[in-house]
């Protein structure tokens, strides 16, 4: 002997991840940080931002660098998005640093 139910379900979808982040800074318009010569390592240098239109937790935005290939001597805090300096030597006026984002 067999039995069934039947019922009705609605499923509401709440958010999902389908805004990418959007720079404030830097922008097409403002994108360059100048750096004294004399900057010592952990110098806060900027502050990246950020904006995410999604909801709730796909909102929350992680800030990195992917330095492997071009050791820039940058590092940027996760949370926050302040640009530090990892520099270990003085910098030269001709010195010229490209951060793509």
């Amino acid at each position: 002997m067999t039995s069934s139910d039947q019922c009705d379900v609605t499923v509401e979808v709440i958010d999902r991840n389908d805004h990418v982040p959007q720079f404030v800074f830097p922008s097409d318009v403002n994108h360059t940080v100048f750096v004294s010569p004399r900057v010592v390592v952990g110098e806060r240098l900027a502050k990246l931002e950020a904006e995410d239109s999604d909801l709730g937790n796909n909102a929350n935005l992680t800030f990195f660098i992917d330095d492997d290939e071009y050791q820039l001597g940058l590092g940027v805090e996760p949370t926050s998005g302040l640009l530090i300096s990892q520099y270990n030597e003085p910098i030269k006026s001709s010195d010229q640093k490209l951060l793509a984002i």
